[in-house]
């Protein structure tokens, strides 16, 4: 089981994309953009973050640095957006730790790319 944080403004791919990472016993958190992910990110360390590129407040690029400034560049992240996948690598590029993925996506295909990247990275053991 992982902890895994959202950063997406729409509600809806939220709401998808918990229920499937739910039913694979996942702990799954929101944030609708980097303000909340920060407020978020208070006492909590995620597993692995789903990332939008495309949201108020600076957006993906903001997150991106919130992230950085507290994990470095160890915390998987799954960059998840409308944008073609050139253009998101271009945006951020690649890394081990750093998953493409474009929206519309199916759950299935978002859940496999999630339990891809915790197999590589898994999480620290609960106390």
């Amino acid at each position: 089981m992982a902890q895994i944080l959202i950063c997406d403004d729409d509600r809806h791919f939220f709401e998808m994309a918990a229920l499937g990472l739910r039913a694979k016993q996942h702990r799954v958190e929101w944030a609708k953009d980097p303000i909340d992910l920060n407020a978020a990110l208070i006492g909590y360390t995620p597993d692995l973050v789903i990332l939008d590129t495309q949201m108020p407040e600076g957006g993906g690029p903001e997150a991106k640095k919130i992230l950085e400034a507290r994990y470095g560049d160890k915390l998987p992240l799954v960059f998840c957006s409308g944008m073609p996948i050139e253009h998101q690598k271009k945006w951020y590029p690649p890394a081990p730790t750093c998953r493409y993925v474009n929206k519309p996506t199916s759950l299935d295909s978002l859940i496999a790319v999630v339990q891809d990247l915790l197999k590589q990275f898994p999480p620290a053991p609960q106390p």
